[in-house]
């Protein structure tokens, strides 16, 4: 087989992989997630974390105290 030849399946096997919506959907879907994972999850995890810590403004060092007040 030459070297055009089996460029030419790998360019056709790549636009075939992308014209399909098993494939395309997630894919155009994953920007979205990534978004609303860092927007939603990170600051949700980071106040779980902080309430069992005994951070303050004044001293930023997470010491965990677990559930004493």
């Amino acid at each position: 087989m030459t070297a055009a030849a089996e460029a030419g399946t790998r360019v056709r096997r790549q636009r075939y992989l992308l014209d399909r919506e098993g494939v395309l959907g997630p894919l155009l879907l994953l920007p979205a997630v990534a978004y609303l994972a860092i927007l939603v999850a990170f600051p949700l995890v980071m106040a779980i974390v902080y309430a069992f810590t005994s951070i303050t403004t004044g001293n930023p060092a997470l010491h965990f105290v677990g559930l004493q007040t």
